[in-house]
Parts: C-alpha cells; sequence; structure tokens
C-alpha cells in the first residue's frame, strides 16, 4: 500500500446519514419557526460545521443558529443516528486496510460521541487506531486540525491520506499536507474535488484507489432447514442486518439466482408437476446449480462480497439423499460438476421438530410441491440435516428456531459475525 495513515470523514464517506442530518435539521428549523431551505440547498448541511450551515444555508442570525444546533443535537442524539447505514464494502475495505498492517483514523466535525456511538453500533470501532471528532461546544472546527488531531505526531504525513466528500474535507487535508481523497458517490458537488489527488466514484472504488491490490475473496454462508423452519425469514433478517452495516452482499436462493436457474425453479416447485420423479429432481436441482454457481456465486466471491444464500447443496442432500431415498453418494456425484468445489465457509441449520414445521407451513398458505409432502419425509430431511451436521460439525451449525424471531437473529447475527471477524 502507498500509505500508512488512512483518514476518514465519517458522513457520506463511510456512512449513507443524509436521512438522519437533514431529518433533525428540519425539526430543529420547525421547532424555531424558520423556513426551510429547498430540498437541492438543504445536502449543503452535510459536511461543513452546523453552526455555519444554519448561518450559510438556512440563514438565521448566530444566536438563533446556536439555538438551532442544539435542538438538532436533541434530535439527532435521540433518534437521527439511527437513521444512518454504512455504504457497502466498507467493512470490507477497512478490514483489508488493518490486515494489511495500514493504520485508520476517523477525522469528523460531528461531535465526538455520536462518532463513537455510531462506529459501535455499526461494529466499525474494532477497525480504527484513533478518532478524532469535536466536543459539543466547538462550533468553529477547522478540518485541518481535526485531520491533525488524528495523526499521531510522529506520523509522516506523506505517507498519510485523508477521504471525504466536501470540499471541506479536501482543503483540509492539503492543509494538513496529508493527500486528498474525493468519495464523490457522497454528498458534494461537482468542482468541489478539483484539487483531490484521486476521486472514488463508489465505495467499492476506494479499494482500487487506497489498496491498490488485489481484492481479500469473498465469503459464502448458506442457510438451511426444513420448510416451515424460519430459515428464509432468518436470512432476509440477515441480509438486510450485514447491508447497513456495510457489507457489499450478494443475496441469492437455490433453486433459482439467475434467469435460466429461476426457470428450473418453477419447474420443480409446481404442484402441477407432481409425476416427477426423484431422479429428475435431483437432476434439476443440480442443472439449476450449475448455471447458479457460474454465473452468480463465483464471480461474487471473487469480487469480496459476502454472500448469503437461501439453501445450496446441502439442501440436496437432505430432501432428495434423505428426504426422496436417492443415497446421498449419488447425490454428491450428480451435484459434483455443478459445484465445481465450491462450499460454504459457513452452513446455518435451523432445527425444527418435523410436527411444528409442517403447522407452520400449513398457516402460510398455498404450499408448493416440496411443501406437500407428508409428516414422513419431514422427518427424513430433518435427519439429513442431523447427519450432515453431525460430519461437519466446524462449517454445519445448527440453530434452535423453536424461539422467538428475535432470539433466534441473535444467533444468526452472532454467527455471521464471527465467520467474519
Amino acid at each position: 500500500m502507498n500509505y500508512e495513515w488512512f483518514l476518514f470523514d465519517l458522513d457520506g464517506t463511510l456512512a449513507e446519514s443524509g436521512a438522519g442530518i437533514l431529518n433533525s435539521v428540519r425539526y430543529a428549523l420547525t421547532q424555531l419557526g424558520a423556513e426551510i431551505p429547498p430540498e437541492e440547498e438543504m445536502r449543503a448541511f452535510i459536511g461543513p460545521p452546523l453552526l455555519w450551515s444554519f448561518q450559510n444555508v438556512a440563514h438565521l442570525p448566530e444566536e438563533t443558529a446556536r439555538r438551532a444546533v442544539d435542538l438538532y443535537r436533541e434530535r439527532y442524539g435521540r433518534e437521527g443516528w439511527m437513521e444512518t447505514s454504512i455504504y457497502p464494502g466498507v467493512q470490507e475495505l477497512l478490514r483489508g486496510i488493518r490486515r494489511r498492517g495500514g493504520k485508520i483514523a476517523l477525522a469528523s466535525a460531528k461531535p465526538q460521541g455520536f462518532c463513537e456511538k455510531i462506529l459501535a453500533h455499526f461494529g466499525l470501532e474494532k477497525y480504527f487506531d484513533r478518532v478524532s471528532a469535536i466536543s459539543l461546544t466547538d462550533h468553529h472546527p477547522e478540518k485541518r486540525d481535526i485531520i491533525l488531531r488524528a495523526l499521531p505526531e510522529e506520523a509522516d504525513r506523506a505517507r498519510a491520506v485523508m477521504v471525504g466528500d466536501r470540499v471541506y474535507d479536501i482543503e483540509g487535508a492539503l492543509q494538513a499536507g496529508v493527500t486528498p481523497v474525493a468519495a464523490g458517490y457522497g454528498y458534494g458537488n461537482p468542482g468541489e474535488f478539483d484539487r483531490a489527488a484521486a476521486v472514488a466514484r463508489t465505495p467499492r472504488d476506494l479499494w482500487d484507489v487506497l489498496v491498490g491490490e488485489a481484492r481479500d475473496p469473498g465469503r459464502m454462508v448458506t442457510f438451511e432447514g426444513v420448510d416451515g423452519s424460519g430459515k428464509s425469514t432468518q436470512f432476509h433478517l440477515a441480509v438486510d442486518y450485514f447491508r447497513t452495516r456495510g457489507w457489499d452482499v450478494l443475496s441469492s436462493r437455490e433453486p433459482g439466482g439467475c434467469p435460466i436457474s429461476e426457470k428450473v425453479r418453477e419447474l420443480i416447485l409446481d404442484v402441477a408437476n407432481r409425476e416427477m420423479t426423484p431422479l429428475c429432481e435431483a437432476y434439476l436441482y443440480a442443472a439449476a446449480r450449475a448455471q447458479h454457481v457460474a454465473q452468480v456465486l463465483r464471480p461474487a466471491l471473487r469480487e469480496g462480497k459476502l454472500v448469503l444464500c437461501d439453501r445450496f447443496l446441502d439442501s440436496s442432500i437432505a430432501y432428495q439423499a434423505y428426504g426422496r431415498e436417492l443415497t446421498e453418494p449419488l447425490i454428491r456425484q450428480i451435484n459434483k460438476p455443478a459445484v465445481d468445489g465450491l462450499e460454504p465457509d459457513l452452513t446455518l441449520v435451523y432445527a425444527l421438530p418435523a410436527a411444528e414445521a409442517k403447522r407452520r407451513v400449513a398457516q402460510n398458505g398455498a404450499p408448493d410441491r416440496l411443501e406437500i409432502e407428508g409428516l414422513d419425509f419431514v422427518g427424513r430431511v430433518q435427519a439429513g440435516y442431523d447427519a450432515l451436521a453431525a460430519a461437519q460439525p466446524q462449517r454445519l451449525i445448527q440453530v434452535d428456531s423453536g424461539r422467538s424471531i428475535e432470539a433466534v437473529f441473535a444467533d444468526t447475527g452472532r454467527l455471521i459475525s464471527r465467520l467474519l471477524a
């Protein structure tokens, strides 16, 4: 890497925080009975010091602007900070920098307490060596000073880079003697980045600008369980959870995940196709998987993404080898060219007694071709998952899904986070 110290602004650079900021600005102005600027002008509040923005964007006199800052922070501290998500790819970027020996600091004109709260909430605090922000009474912070405080005195500024999305960040970096890089995807306007050394047009571009090496390989997590186990609910919760925390997530499912495989899915699950033989079903699953692996999963993993997939090969073993009683060696043989050596890094198996699973399926409306199978079939499938988990306990982890959705997801999030640590 070309740099030793990597400094980042927060709003518009690491975090998509516009909603919380602008909603809090509107709240403050409304409480004061002041006019709210046009929407295109409101973006100017994101980045510069708040007092300056209330004076120069909302055109409030200084005393009123100070009151507006207090009202803003009242709402932002209560709820605004939670109206935030981390840009996709930020987690992979920060983790990659740390793994290569880089030092990371936050340099933000946001109050220190808010910065630390946001970093902790989204699981980013572990990457940061230093946090340089402002106090609640500092209304005129210079970005140059914030940047200099982010660096140890002995740091070589020629080997430091500052990433931000506003001219305030770029000019502050130049004044501090560090290299400015613009987050062109943030809240800056055209012309603000003319003096930046480089411009990243998307969060993913920051990897090439800052690291300049091959991306770390992605990780793959699959979600398994009998129909009715709550697997898909946990899958969708996990996709949302890790996306908002800055992971570049590719979500997919089997059978399906790409146009050709989705057409095969329709054939497999259509209740009109009840005459389909178990062997035909097994080959159709493998055919859909072959296309899915080649077109979707492997490219996403090469790009360093976090792949979350609702079912994979373990489903075929549980459903066709055990449920349809085709034997595990046969199903593995059929699927060997389809998976082409791809194995998940982690598989979460949501375990539920067969009778309870059937009861849940009955409550969910029209069942598909596999969901109409009887209790004995579901029992054999669950036995298949039990056997798989016993054979590969490091990869396949069973999660008791007979509890509340929240309790189950606490385990889901913890297990995936442990993999990504």
